[in-house]
């Protein structure tokens, strides 16, 4: 799970349908003919063998253990309504789990009708599937990348309709190499121009939460391993960017593991963009209940620790709410979690209720101007803060606050209330759990080398080759 990406919330630009007219046909097949090689590209250098000093951290096996490079689903579309998917080459399209294939020519247009999956083939002909078939495709031409809208993915999808919703939509799942995923990961996550020892780091911690995720996934049947999204770690396509398709080369295969309390294998190694200088603890923000024991691995709980992450925009940050607008997110917040926050009125002050090893807040007080407490977690309440506010019209509805001058930008805050005004002076931007990335880079432009500095961000872990 992301939170407070380094690119500080920037998103992907929206997606466009592209005239079919010949000029932009021939253009597609200009370029994805480029993605093309470039895939082939990545995925020589994710079956490079690696030598470097990185490595020498890494021993040879870890549980649970993998005899070469997975595979990953990556989920890059949710319920879409419709998709343009697009090669150089043609589309072999079959029903899931097997069946007879059939071979389009690109570009291929796909939506879900009462009569089950239709494509429209680029020579404008139909092709349906009855309701609750789902589709496979794959590119004919071996390598070649499907450009799905105007986001170049592997060759490799799936689509999955939601047959029992009335609304018909259907999800896209991206199949390809863990080590071409995590060098899209790298690209999306951090900035084009830090240093390679940031990539290496960032490229060990994402591989971590990404095998971890992908064998939960698994266990529990879904159709898909990780989001594309900071749901779990951004994903916006094929990588180009030669740092993090250096940074994925040079640490291939190597993960976090701990086997102590909380732990047994690959640790869930993760991560945000700006700690603030105090590091968050997993079992105050996430579950640790029967199935989420990994919440309480000893390395991802907040401890003292150095940190570099000054430069980032988010160290220290401040917003101005109206207490009136603040109460009413705290209570329809409270309304949709199912607790007491749902019946607090204006708020008179909002308190520290403790504190982890690094001096995190992990839990606040916040009095109403009738005298009654309320006990939150500092998680909780960021998210209560940014929280939408359901209405009839525009008049007595709140959007959710993702960005911008008043989003709360991390569970480490102070509040200052004088009349109606709620001013609430914060550090950092993200959970501030595992792995600081604007530290990352502090650390390396010091010249701290990767395995160094994930031994600070996860102290009591081990690097361990998985594949």
């Amino acid at each position: 799970m992301r939170q407070g990406r380094g690119r500080l919330g920037t998103r992907r630009s929206t997606r466009a349908r592209v005239a079919r007219d010949l000029v932009a046909s021939l253009s597609l097949r200009r370029k994805a003919l480029g993605l093309a090689a470039l895939s082939a590209v990545v995925m020589l250098l994710s079956a490079a063998v690696v030598s470097c000093q990185t490595t020498s951290s890494a021993s040879s096996s870890v549980s649970p253990s993998l005899s070469a490079e997975p595979e990953i689903r990556v989920r890059i579309r949710t319920r879409a309504p419709n998709a343009r998917l697009a090669s150089v080459s043609a589309m072999e399209v079959r029903p899931a789990g097997g069946g007879v294939p059939v071979t389009l020519p690109s570009p291929l247009l796909v939506e879900v009708t009462p009569q089950g999956f239709e494509i429209t083939d680029g020579e404008g002909l139909k092709r349906r599937w009855p309701p609750g078939v789902d589709l496979d495709l794959r590119a004919i031409l071996a390598r070649s990348s499907i450009v799905v809208d105007q986001t170049p993915c592997s060759g490799e999808l799936q689509l999955r309709a939601k047959w029992r919703e009335a609304a018909r939509a259907f999800d896209i799942v991206s199949v390809l190499p863990m080590e071409t995923y995590i060098a899209g990961v790298l690209q999306k996550e951090l900035y084009d121009n830090w240093p390679q020892a940031a990539y290496e780091a960032q490229a060990i911690a994402a591989r971590s939460y990404a095998l971890h995720e992908r064998d939960r996934a698994r266990r529990a049947g879904r159709a898909h391993d990780v989001e594309s999204s900071t749901l779990d770690q951004v994903y916006g396509g094929l990588p180009t960017r030669p740092l993090a398709l250096e940074g994925a080369r040079r640490t291939r295969g190597m993960v976090l593991t701990y086997e102590g309390a909380g732990g047994g294998g690959i640790l869930r190694a993760y991560y945000s963009s700006s700690c603030g200088g105090r590091p968050s603890s997993a079992r105050a923000i996430w579950p640790t209940a029967a199935g989420f024991e990994f919440n309480l691995a000893k390395p991802l709980q907040g401890a003292p620790r150095e940190f570099a992450c000054g430069s980032s925009p988010a160290f220290a940050w401040e917003v101005v709410r109206k207490n009136d607008e603040l109460a009413r997110r705290l209570r329809a917040w409270g309304r949709d979690a199912g607790k007491r926050l749902s019946t607090i009125d204006r708020i008179r002050s909002v308190a520290v209720a403790e504190r982890n090893p690094a001096d995190k807040p992990t839990a606040y007080t916040i009095t109403d101007v009738r005298g009654w407490e309320y006990r939150i977690t500092a998680e909780e309440l960021r998210v209560a803060c940014n929280f939408a506010v359901p209405g009839q019209g525009q008049s007595d509805s709140l959007p959710a606050i993702s960005s911008g001058p008043t989003h709360v930008r991390s569970n480490d805050m102070e509040f200052t209330i004088v009349g109606n005004d709620v001013r609430i002076r914060g550090r950092g931007f993200g959970h501030a759990v595992g792995l600081c990335q604007f530290c990352a880079k502090g650390f390396a432009d010091r010249g701290v080398d990767a395995p160094s500095m994930l031994r600070t961000f996860y102290p009591g872990a081990t690097i361990e080759r998985a594949y």
